[in-house]
């Protein structure tokens, strides 16, 4: 069994009519972001279980709506697709389950998202959580004859190719 939590937050697109020409300084040490969602999985062999809580802080312009977006050959065998979530006014946490089949390799992700006209919150969050480690990739080199610059000794390069031309 592999058990994972993750939580990412992503927010605030604000669109104010009028603003001040100079607005006083914050006297507020921290700000909370209005949307945040995270993840609780749990894998048992192909099936996935994950409880996502989306945390809604104070009012927002907007229903957040959840969005369940699988790679290609996955199933969504329980909990919905995409929810327009019913927040109280001052927020609050909604808590959803759902069950995937089929991941294989490919990774799920959630995002929530709560968009007016005149104002919007996004939050994301996937399985399985990016590893540092596999982000860092070593170039390919390949030998080349030996040449010295500036007192030290090369002997293999990183290949360099110009890039296609696209065309129109």
């Amino acid at each position: 069994m592999f058990r994972s939590r993750a939580t990412v937050v992503l927010a605030v697109a604000v669109v104010v009519a009028a603003l001040p020409a100079r607005a006083a300084p914050s006297t507020a040490p921290h700000v909370q972001a209005p949307l945040a969602l995270s993840l609780d999985v749990t894998a048992r062999g192909d099936a996935v279980e994950v409880t996502a809580t989306v945390s809604a802080r104070g009012r927002l312009a907007a229903a957040p709506v959840l969005r369940m977006l699988l790679p290609e050959g996955a199933t969504l065998l329980e909990g919905a697709a995409e929810e327009a979530l019913i927040v109280s006014g001052d927020g609050g946490d909604v808590v959803r389950r759902f069950a995937v089949t089929g991941l294989g390799s490919g990774r799920l992700r959630l995002t929530a998202d709560a968009v007016s006209d005149a104002s919007g919150a996004h939050a994301e969050a996937s399985w399985p959580p990016f590893e540092a480690d596999r982000l860092r990739v070593a170039p390919r080199t390949e030998s080349i004859p030996p040449v010295t610059v500036g007192g030290v000794r090369i002997d293999h390069a990183i290949p360099l190719a110009p890039a296609k031309r696209q065309v129109p």
